[in-house]
């Protein structure tokens, strides 16, 4: 009988073996023993992905050709790479720590959880259709400007990605950010480009939400601070900024339309950058936080 610990030590008729896990390049997980009574060696297949466990379901065969199937549960943590590559850290007492790396393409579905599928799953084997990975949380923004996605269940277990936000301006009512994991790191000609969906808000104390749907009556919102101005044309100009007022990159235009039901707000910015443009004739932005 094989079985599993918390700490994912690896035991065949109750003996503890001294081995390790991998991922192959076809993302089937892997365990090989070095010692032990009995050398054992298996593949698996992912059944599930949470927020800090791995379910497997192994095939292996004994000396006396009898196969032997189950479920394991590895224990561990998600986190990303510099390349952007999902990667499982499995718990250890001791030794040296494994590290499961899928070197795949991973993608968001509708409800901006993040998916990858096995690449097993993709070549012409006599097995059923696997499940795909979906982890499930919520996206944020941390120091650094590092996009950054919080395993649901536990605050402390997240995700961060390296990279930038895009340049340039970002309508409003298109609802959508998008960040740019460069190619240098993703060792893919294009890099990755990670689009979240939602609507921008004022807040009450002058913040700028981008409030997101995870489906399910889920709502997430990411806030922004920001410098505002008010140009040419009448529209609300915010260049985008964290928490300790560095710029992210963009600005996000808002137009009277899509302020129409923050006309109080509108009207005190429109009449506060007046005021400040015919100070001096200096121009000036307004600073919101």
């Amino acid at each position: 009988m094989i079985g599993i610990d918390r700490c994912n030590q690896v035991s065949l008729d109750g003996e503890a073996l001294t081995g390790r896990f991998f991922l192959g390049g076809d993302d089937w997980v892997k365990y090989k023993s070095k010692t032990g009574r009995e050398t054992l060696a298996f593949r698996a297949r992912i059944v599930e992905a949470k927020d800090a466990e791995l379910l497997v379901r192994f095939e292996v065969r004994r000396q006396n050709q009898v196969t032997k199937t189950g479920i394991l549960s590895l224990q561990g943590t998600w986190k990303a790479d510099r390349k952007g590559r999902l990667v499982f850290d499995l718990e250890k007492t001791r030794g040296r720590g494994e590290s499961l790396r899928f070197h795949g393409k991973w993608h968001l579905n509708r409800r901006h959880q993040i998916v990858y599928t096995p690449r097993y799953t993709k070549l012409r084997l006599k097995i059923k259709k696997e499940k795909t990975i979906v982890l499930d949380g919520y996206w944020d923004i941390l120091e650094g400007h590092r996009l950054t996605y919080f395993l649901k269940g536990s605050s402390k277990r997240f995700l961060c990605f390296r990279g930038a936000f895009q340049n340039g301006s970002i309508l409003a009512r298109k609802g959508a950010i998008r960040y740019q994991i460069p190619a240098a790191a993703t060792s893919r000609k294009s890099g990755q480009m990670i689009t979240l969906f939602g609507k921008w808000k004022f807040s009450r104390l002058f913040d700028l939400d981008f409030e997101m749907d995870y489906g399910g009556h889920r709502l997430h919102i990411i806030t922004f601070t920001g410098s505002y101005r008010v140009d040419s044309g009448g529209r609300v100009v915010c260049r985008l900024q964290n928490g300790n007022g560095r710029k992210l990159g963009p600005e996000v235009i808002l137009t009277q339309d899509h302020l129409k039901d923050h006309r109080e707000i509108f009207l005190r910015l429109s009449k506060r950058d007046r005021a400040a443009r015919n100070y001096g004739g200096h121009k000036a932005v307004l600073l919101i936080k």
